[in-house]
């Protein structure tokens, strides 16, 4: 009875670390955001996966372009890509992953810069960068509220707000024409290269006959 204790025991063992930050117990043996260097060759393990990802997602969020630092303390090492994108793919952030992951590594000029990340106000023109948060933006200069996707990509969204003042029939006419114009092109290509065509379609049928004498012929 003694041993069978102790092995049940021993198989319900796990070791548990208590999160500096949030003071609940955790499993550091199934963490899923890697460490850095320094804190794995000291032993250092006080903060869970949640509450990294928290600090990672804020200092991005902050300023995107800044470098992070472990917030293990006594820890001043620069966290590594694979643990910025470990923590922000595992809680569903992986489009700003994508974003840090690019302007981290630009190597453009400022007026580049403004012209792939920035988006101007529909008041004054200043461009106005967005890192993180959702699309409604206030401009500080001219206190204009608006929409930051719409003002970056403007074209798109004008041509998205007429194609939804037209009604659900003249949408599905205009796909029906669409579709007709797609289908007599097909036949016009078919027409003008039918010589061709049947001839590869004879070729392709020539020998097909053959191996299937072949394959008889060796049966």
């Amino acid at each position: 009875m003694g041993r069978r204790k102790c092995k049940s025991a021993k198989k319900h063992h796990y070791p548990h670390s208590l999160c500096c930050v949030c003071q609940i117990s955790y499993r550091s043996s199934i963490l899923l955001i890697p460490r850095c260097s320094s804190c794995l060759v000291c032993s250092r393990n006080n903060i869970c996966d949640p509450c990294l990802h928290k600090y990672i997602f804020t200092k991005i969020s902050q300023d995107i372009t800044s470098q992070i630092i472990c917030p293990e303390q006594g820890c001043n090492s620069k966290l590594t890509n694979a643990t910025i994108q470990a923590a922000l793919d595992t809680f569903n952030h992986h489009d700003l992953w994508e974003e840090y992951a690019l302007k981290s590594k630009w190597r453009g000029t400022s007026k580049q810069w403004i012209e792939r990340f920035a988006a101007r106000c529909p008041g004054c023109l200043v461009p106005i960068e967005k890192n993180g948060g959702c699309n409604q933006v206030v401009c500080r200069q001219c206190h204009r509220v608006f929409n930051w996707q719409q003002a970056k990509n403007p074209n798109l969204y004008q041509i998205r707000s007429r194609w939804r003042t037209f009604s659900p029939l003249v949408r599905s006419l205009f796909f029906i024409f669409l579709t007709m114009i797609f289908m007599f092109l097909v036949v016009k290509l078919f027409i003008a290269h039918k010589e061709k065509l049947m001839s590869v379609i004879d070729n392709l049928l020539i020998c097909l006959t053959y191996f299937s004498n072949v394959h008889l012929i060796v049966i």
